[in-house]
């Protein structure tokens, strides 16, 4: 057996974020799936570029916090011409949407991602 529960696997649609004045791309298509509570995902991040992401993901009913790294920001760690950047991201799921807060971190502007989840 590869995971003792049930895989959840999820299509990133898009992010409202809350500084309008910036033009941030808001359409972010991306998959991710959690086994276990291991979470590795892909989408087209806010800034028009690609971020891949793994992480563990620790739910409680509707709620859940993710933490991981994330790369295609201009941000964390640098390695081989690539920053990893530290990411941790609580989420509601309502059905099969699921809304995770983006926290607003130093110059990293906060919003709303919505994600469908299977």
């Amino acid at each position: 057996m590869i995971c003792a529960t049930a895989i959840a696997i999820g299509l990133h649609l898009g992010t409202y974020h809350f500084d309008r004045s910036k033009e941030y791309n808001e359409v972010n298509p991306g998959i991710y799936v959690m086994c276990d509570g291991y979470t590795v995902g892909y989408y087209r991040n806010s800034y028009h570029r690609d971020s891949f992401y793994a992480g563990y993901t620790w739910e409680k009913g509707p709620f859940a916090l993710t933490a991981g790294a994330v790369t295609g920001y201009r941000r964390g760690i640098k390695v081989g011409g690539e920053y990893i950047a530290p990411m941790v991201m609580p989420s509601v799921k309502l059905g099969h949407v699921r809304l995770t807060v983006i926290p607003p971190v130093g110059r990293v502007d906060g919003g709303v991602h919505l994600s469908f989840e299977f």
